[in-house]
């Protein structure tokens, strides 16, 4: 990458000057007719060189606002990341929403919204196409209701490489509970078509296929009724993971059963 290098053979005065060049080039550029720069392409190929093997966030190192230089992002996005080779099996946090680094070339949606919960709405409202392989859209959230873009990737299913799916199921809950557990129960995650639903329960093979892998006694990754739920803190039916109310509805009922029991044999000893 003769980018990466030009960037890296730079002192950090001429880093400064190349990204006051940036801003002054997207300023200057109203319609983004200019291609990705060299400088937005090795920037983000150091983040995400740089991160750690599983990394919360993708940070982006200068001003990203307005159309044009979400634009320009986006192309960025398209020239670097897709084709980089280490972004097979990676995923990342960003805020409370999942940002997947599974991508396969496709095509890059640009959402503008005001609210994440609004975004994700959006992004389930598109339809799959399943002639795009396993990751079938790629989307590029921008707005005032999001402090930083948001890459998101729509998939049929979830595959990594040598990790079962109900073993990466259980590390999200894990990653996210210890970023942010006090919103845990805001969190609505990445909208996986089939794997995580957000309006219709999945299909039911991809139910069954889910089941036979956890087992009925474990958590459920499909959403439940609020009033089903537990009372802890995967509680609500829009989560990512919660507990499915007839098993806690049992494990009660045989609870209460065993203190009745306790407290007839003690008073029969007595």
């Amino acid at each position: 990458m003769d980018f990466l290098e030009r960037w890296e053979s730079k002192s950090p005065e001429e880093r400064q000057s190349a990204l006051q060049s940036e801003e002054q080039t997207l300023a200057d550029d109203p319609r983004g007719s200019v291609a990705a720069t060299d400088t937005q392409k090795a920037i983000l190929t150091q983040e995400i060189e740089s991160a750690p093997v599983s990394p919360y966030t993708l940070n982006f190192s200068y001003s990203i606002t307005g159309p044009v230089a979400i634009d320009r992002i986006k192309r960025a996005v398209e020239d670097t990341l897709l084709s980089h080779p280490i972004l097979n099996t990676r995923y990342l946090f960003k805020e409370d929403c999942l940002v997947s680094e599974y991508l396969f070339p496709a095509p890059i949606q640009l959402v503008e919204t005001t609210t994440l919960e609004e975004s994700l709405q959006k992004i389930v409202d598109v339809p799959i196409n399943p002639k795009v392989g396993p990751c079938t859209n790629v989307f590029l959230l921008y707005g005032p209701g999001i402090e930083n873009l948001l890459l998101l990737v729509k998939t049929h299913h979830l595959v990594t490489d040598g990790q079962s799916m109900d073993q990466f199921a259980r590390e999200i809950v894990n990653r996210y509970n210890e970023v942010q557990p006090e919103r845990v129960s805001q969190f609505r995650g990445l909208v996986r078509e089939g794997i995580l639903p957000a309006k219709k329960e999945a299909p039911k093979e991809v139910i069954d296929w889910w089941r036979n892998r956890l087992g009925s006694a474990e958590p459920s990754l499909f959403p439940v009724k609020p009033e089903e739920s537990s009372q802890g803190r995967f509680k609500g039916s829009h989560l990512i993971f919660s507990i499915d109310g007839q098993t806690w509805n049992a494990a009660l009922a045989l609870l209460l059963l065993s203190l009745s029991l306790g407290l007839v044999l003690r008073c029969w000893l007595h």
